[in-house]
């Protein structure tokens, strides 16, 4: 089973959405600019971190929609992102965030967890430029496969 969130359809909502499922947040904030909404952070440093405590159904894989784009704003654009299980780093990644084409497009990053407990947090940082979008985030769970043992 998966459990995705849209960012919703205003800066409102996206802000109300942080405030509800972030875990902390340092700086990243709802944004709109040129018409196309997501989650910027204000200066790099600023991270945003989600935590998850279901451990029935330990998420799986990672799926982040973000922009790239082009220019002056983001040069040197760089997202670190991180990906725990109960301290343990499973995954580290670095995402560009600027590109040579004249345009703004929207890449995916997908992460498939090579671990049995999944994820218990989600780490994003901008640690390179000066912006980045996050445009949407999905974490997917699977169910645990329970064992029966017959008894003789």
């Amino acid at each position: 089973s998966a459990v995705a969130s849209t960012l919703g359809n205003t800066k409102e909502e996206v802000d109300d959405l942080l405030e509800k499922y972030a875990f902390r947040n340092t700086g990243w904030f709802a944004n709109d600019d040129h018409e196309k909404l997501g989650m910027s952070p204000t200066r790099r440093g600023d991270s945003l971190e989600f935590k998850f405590k279901d451990t029935q159904r330990p998420v799986q894989s990672i799926t982040m929609f973000y922009m790239k784009s082009h220019g002056q704003k983001w040069e040197g654009s760089e997202l670190l992102v991180r990906v725990l299980s109960n301290d343990v780093l499973l995954v580290e990644d670095v995402l560009e965030g600027i590109h040579e084409k004249n345009t703004s497009e929207i890449y995916t990053y997908n992460r498939k967890l090579k671990t049995t407990s999944g994820a218990s947090s989600v780490k994003l940082e901008l640690i390179g430029g000066n912006t980045f979008k996050v445009m949407g985030l999905a974490l997917c769970k699977q169910q645990q496969q329970q064992q029966q043992q017959a008894t003789t």
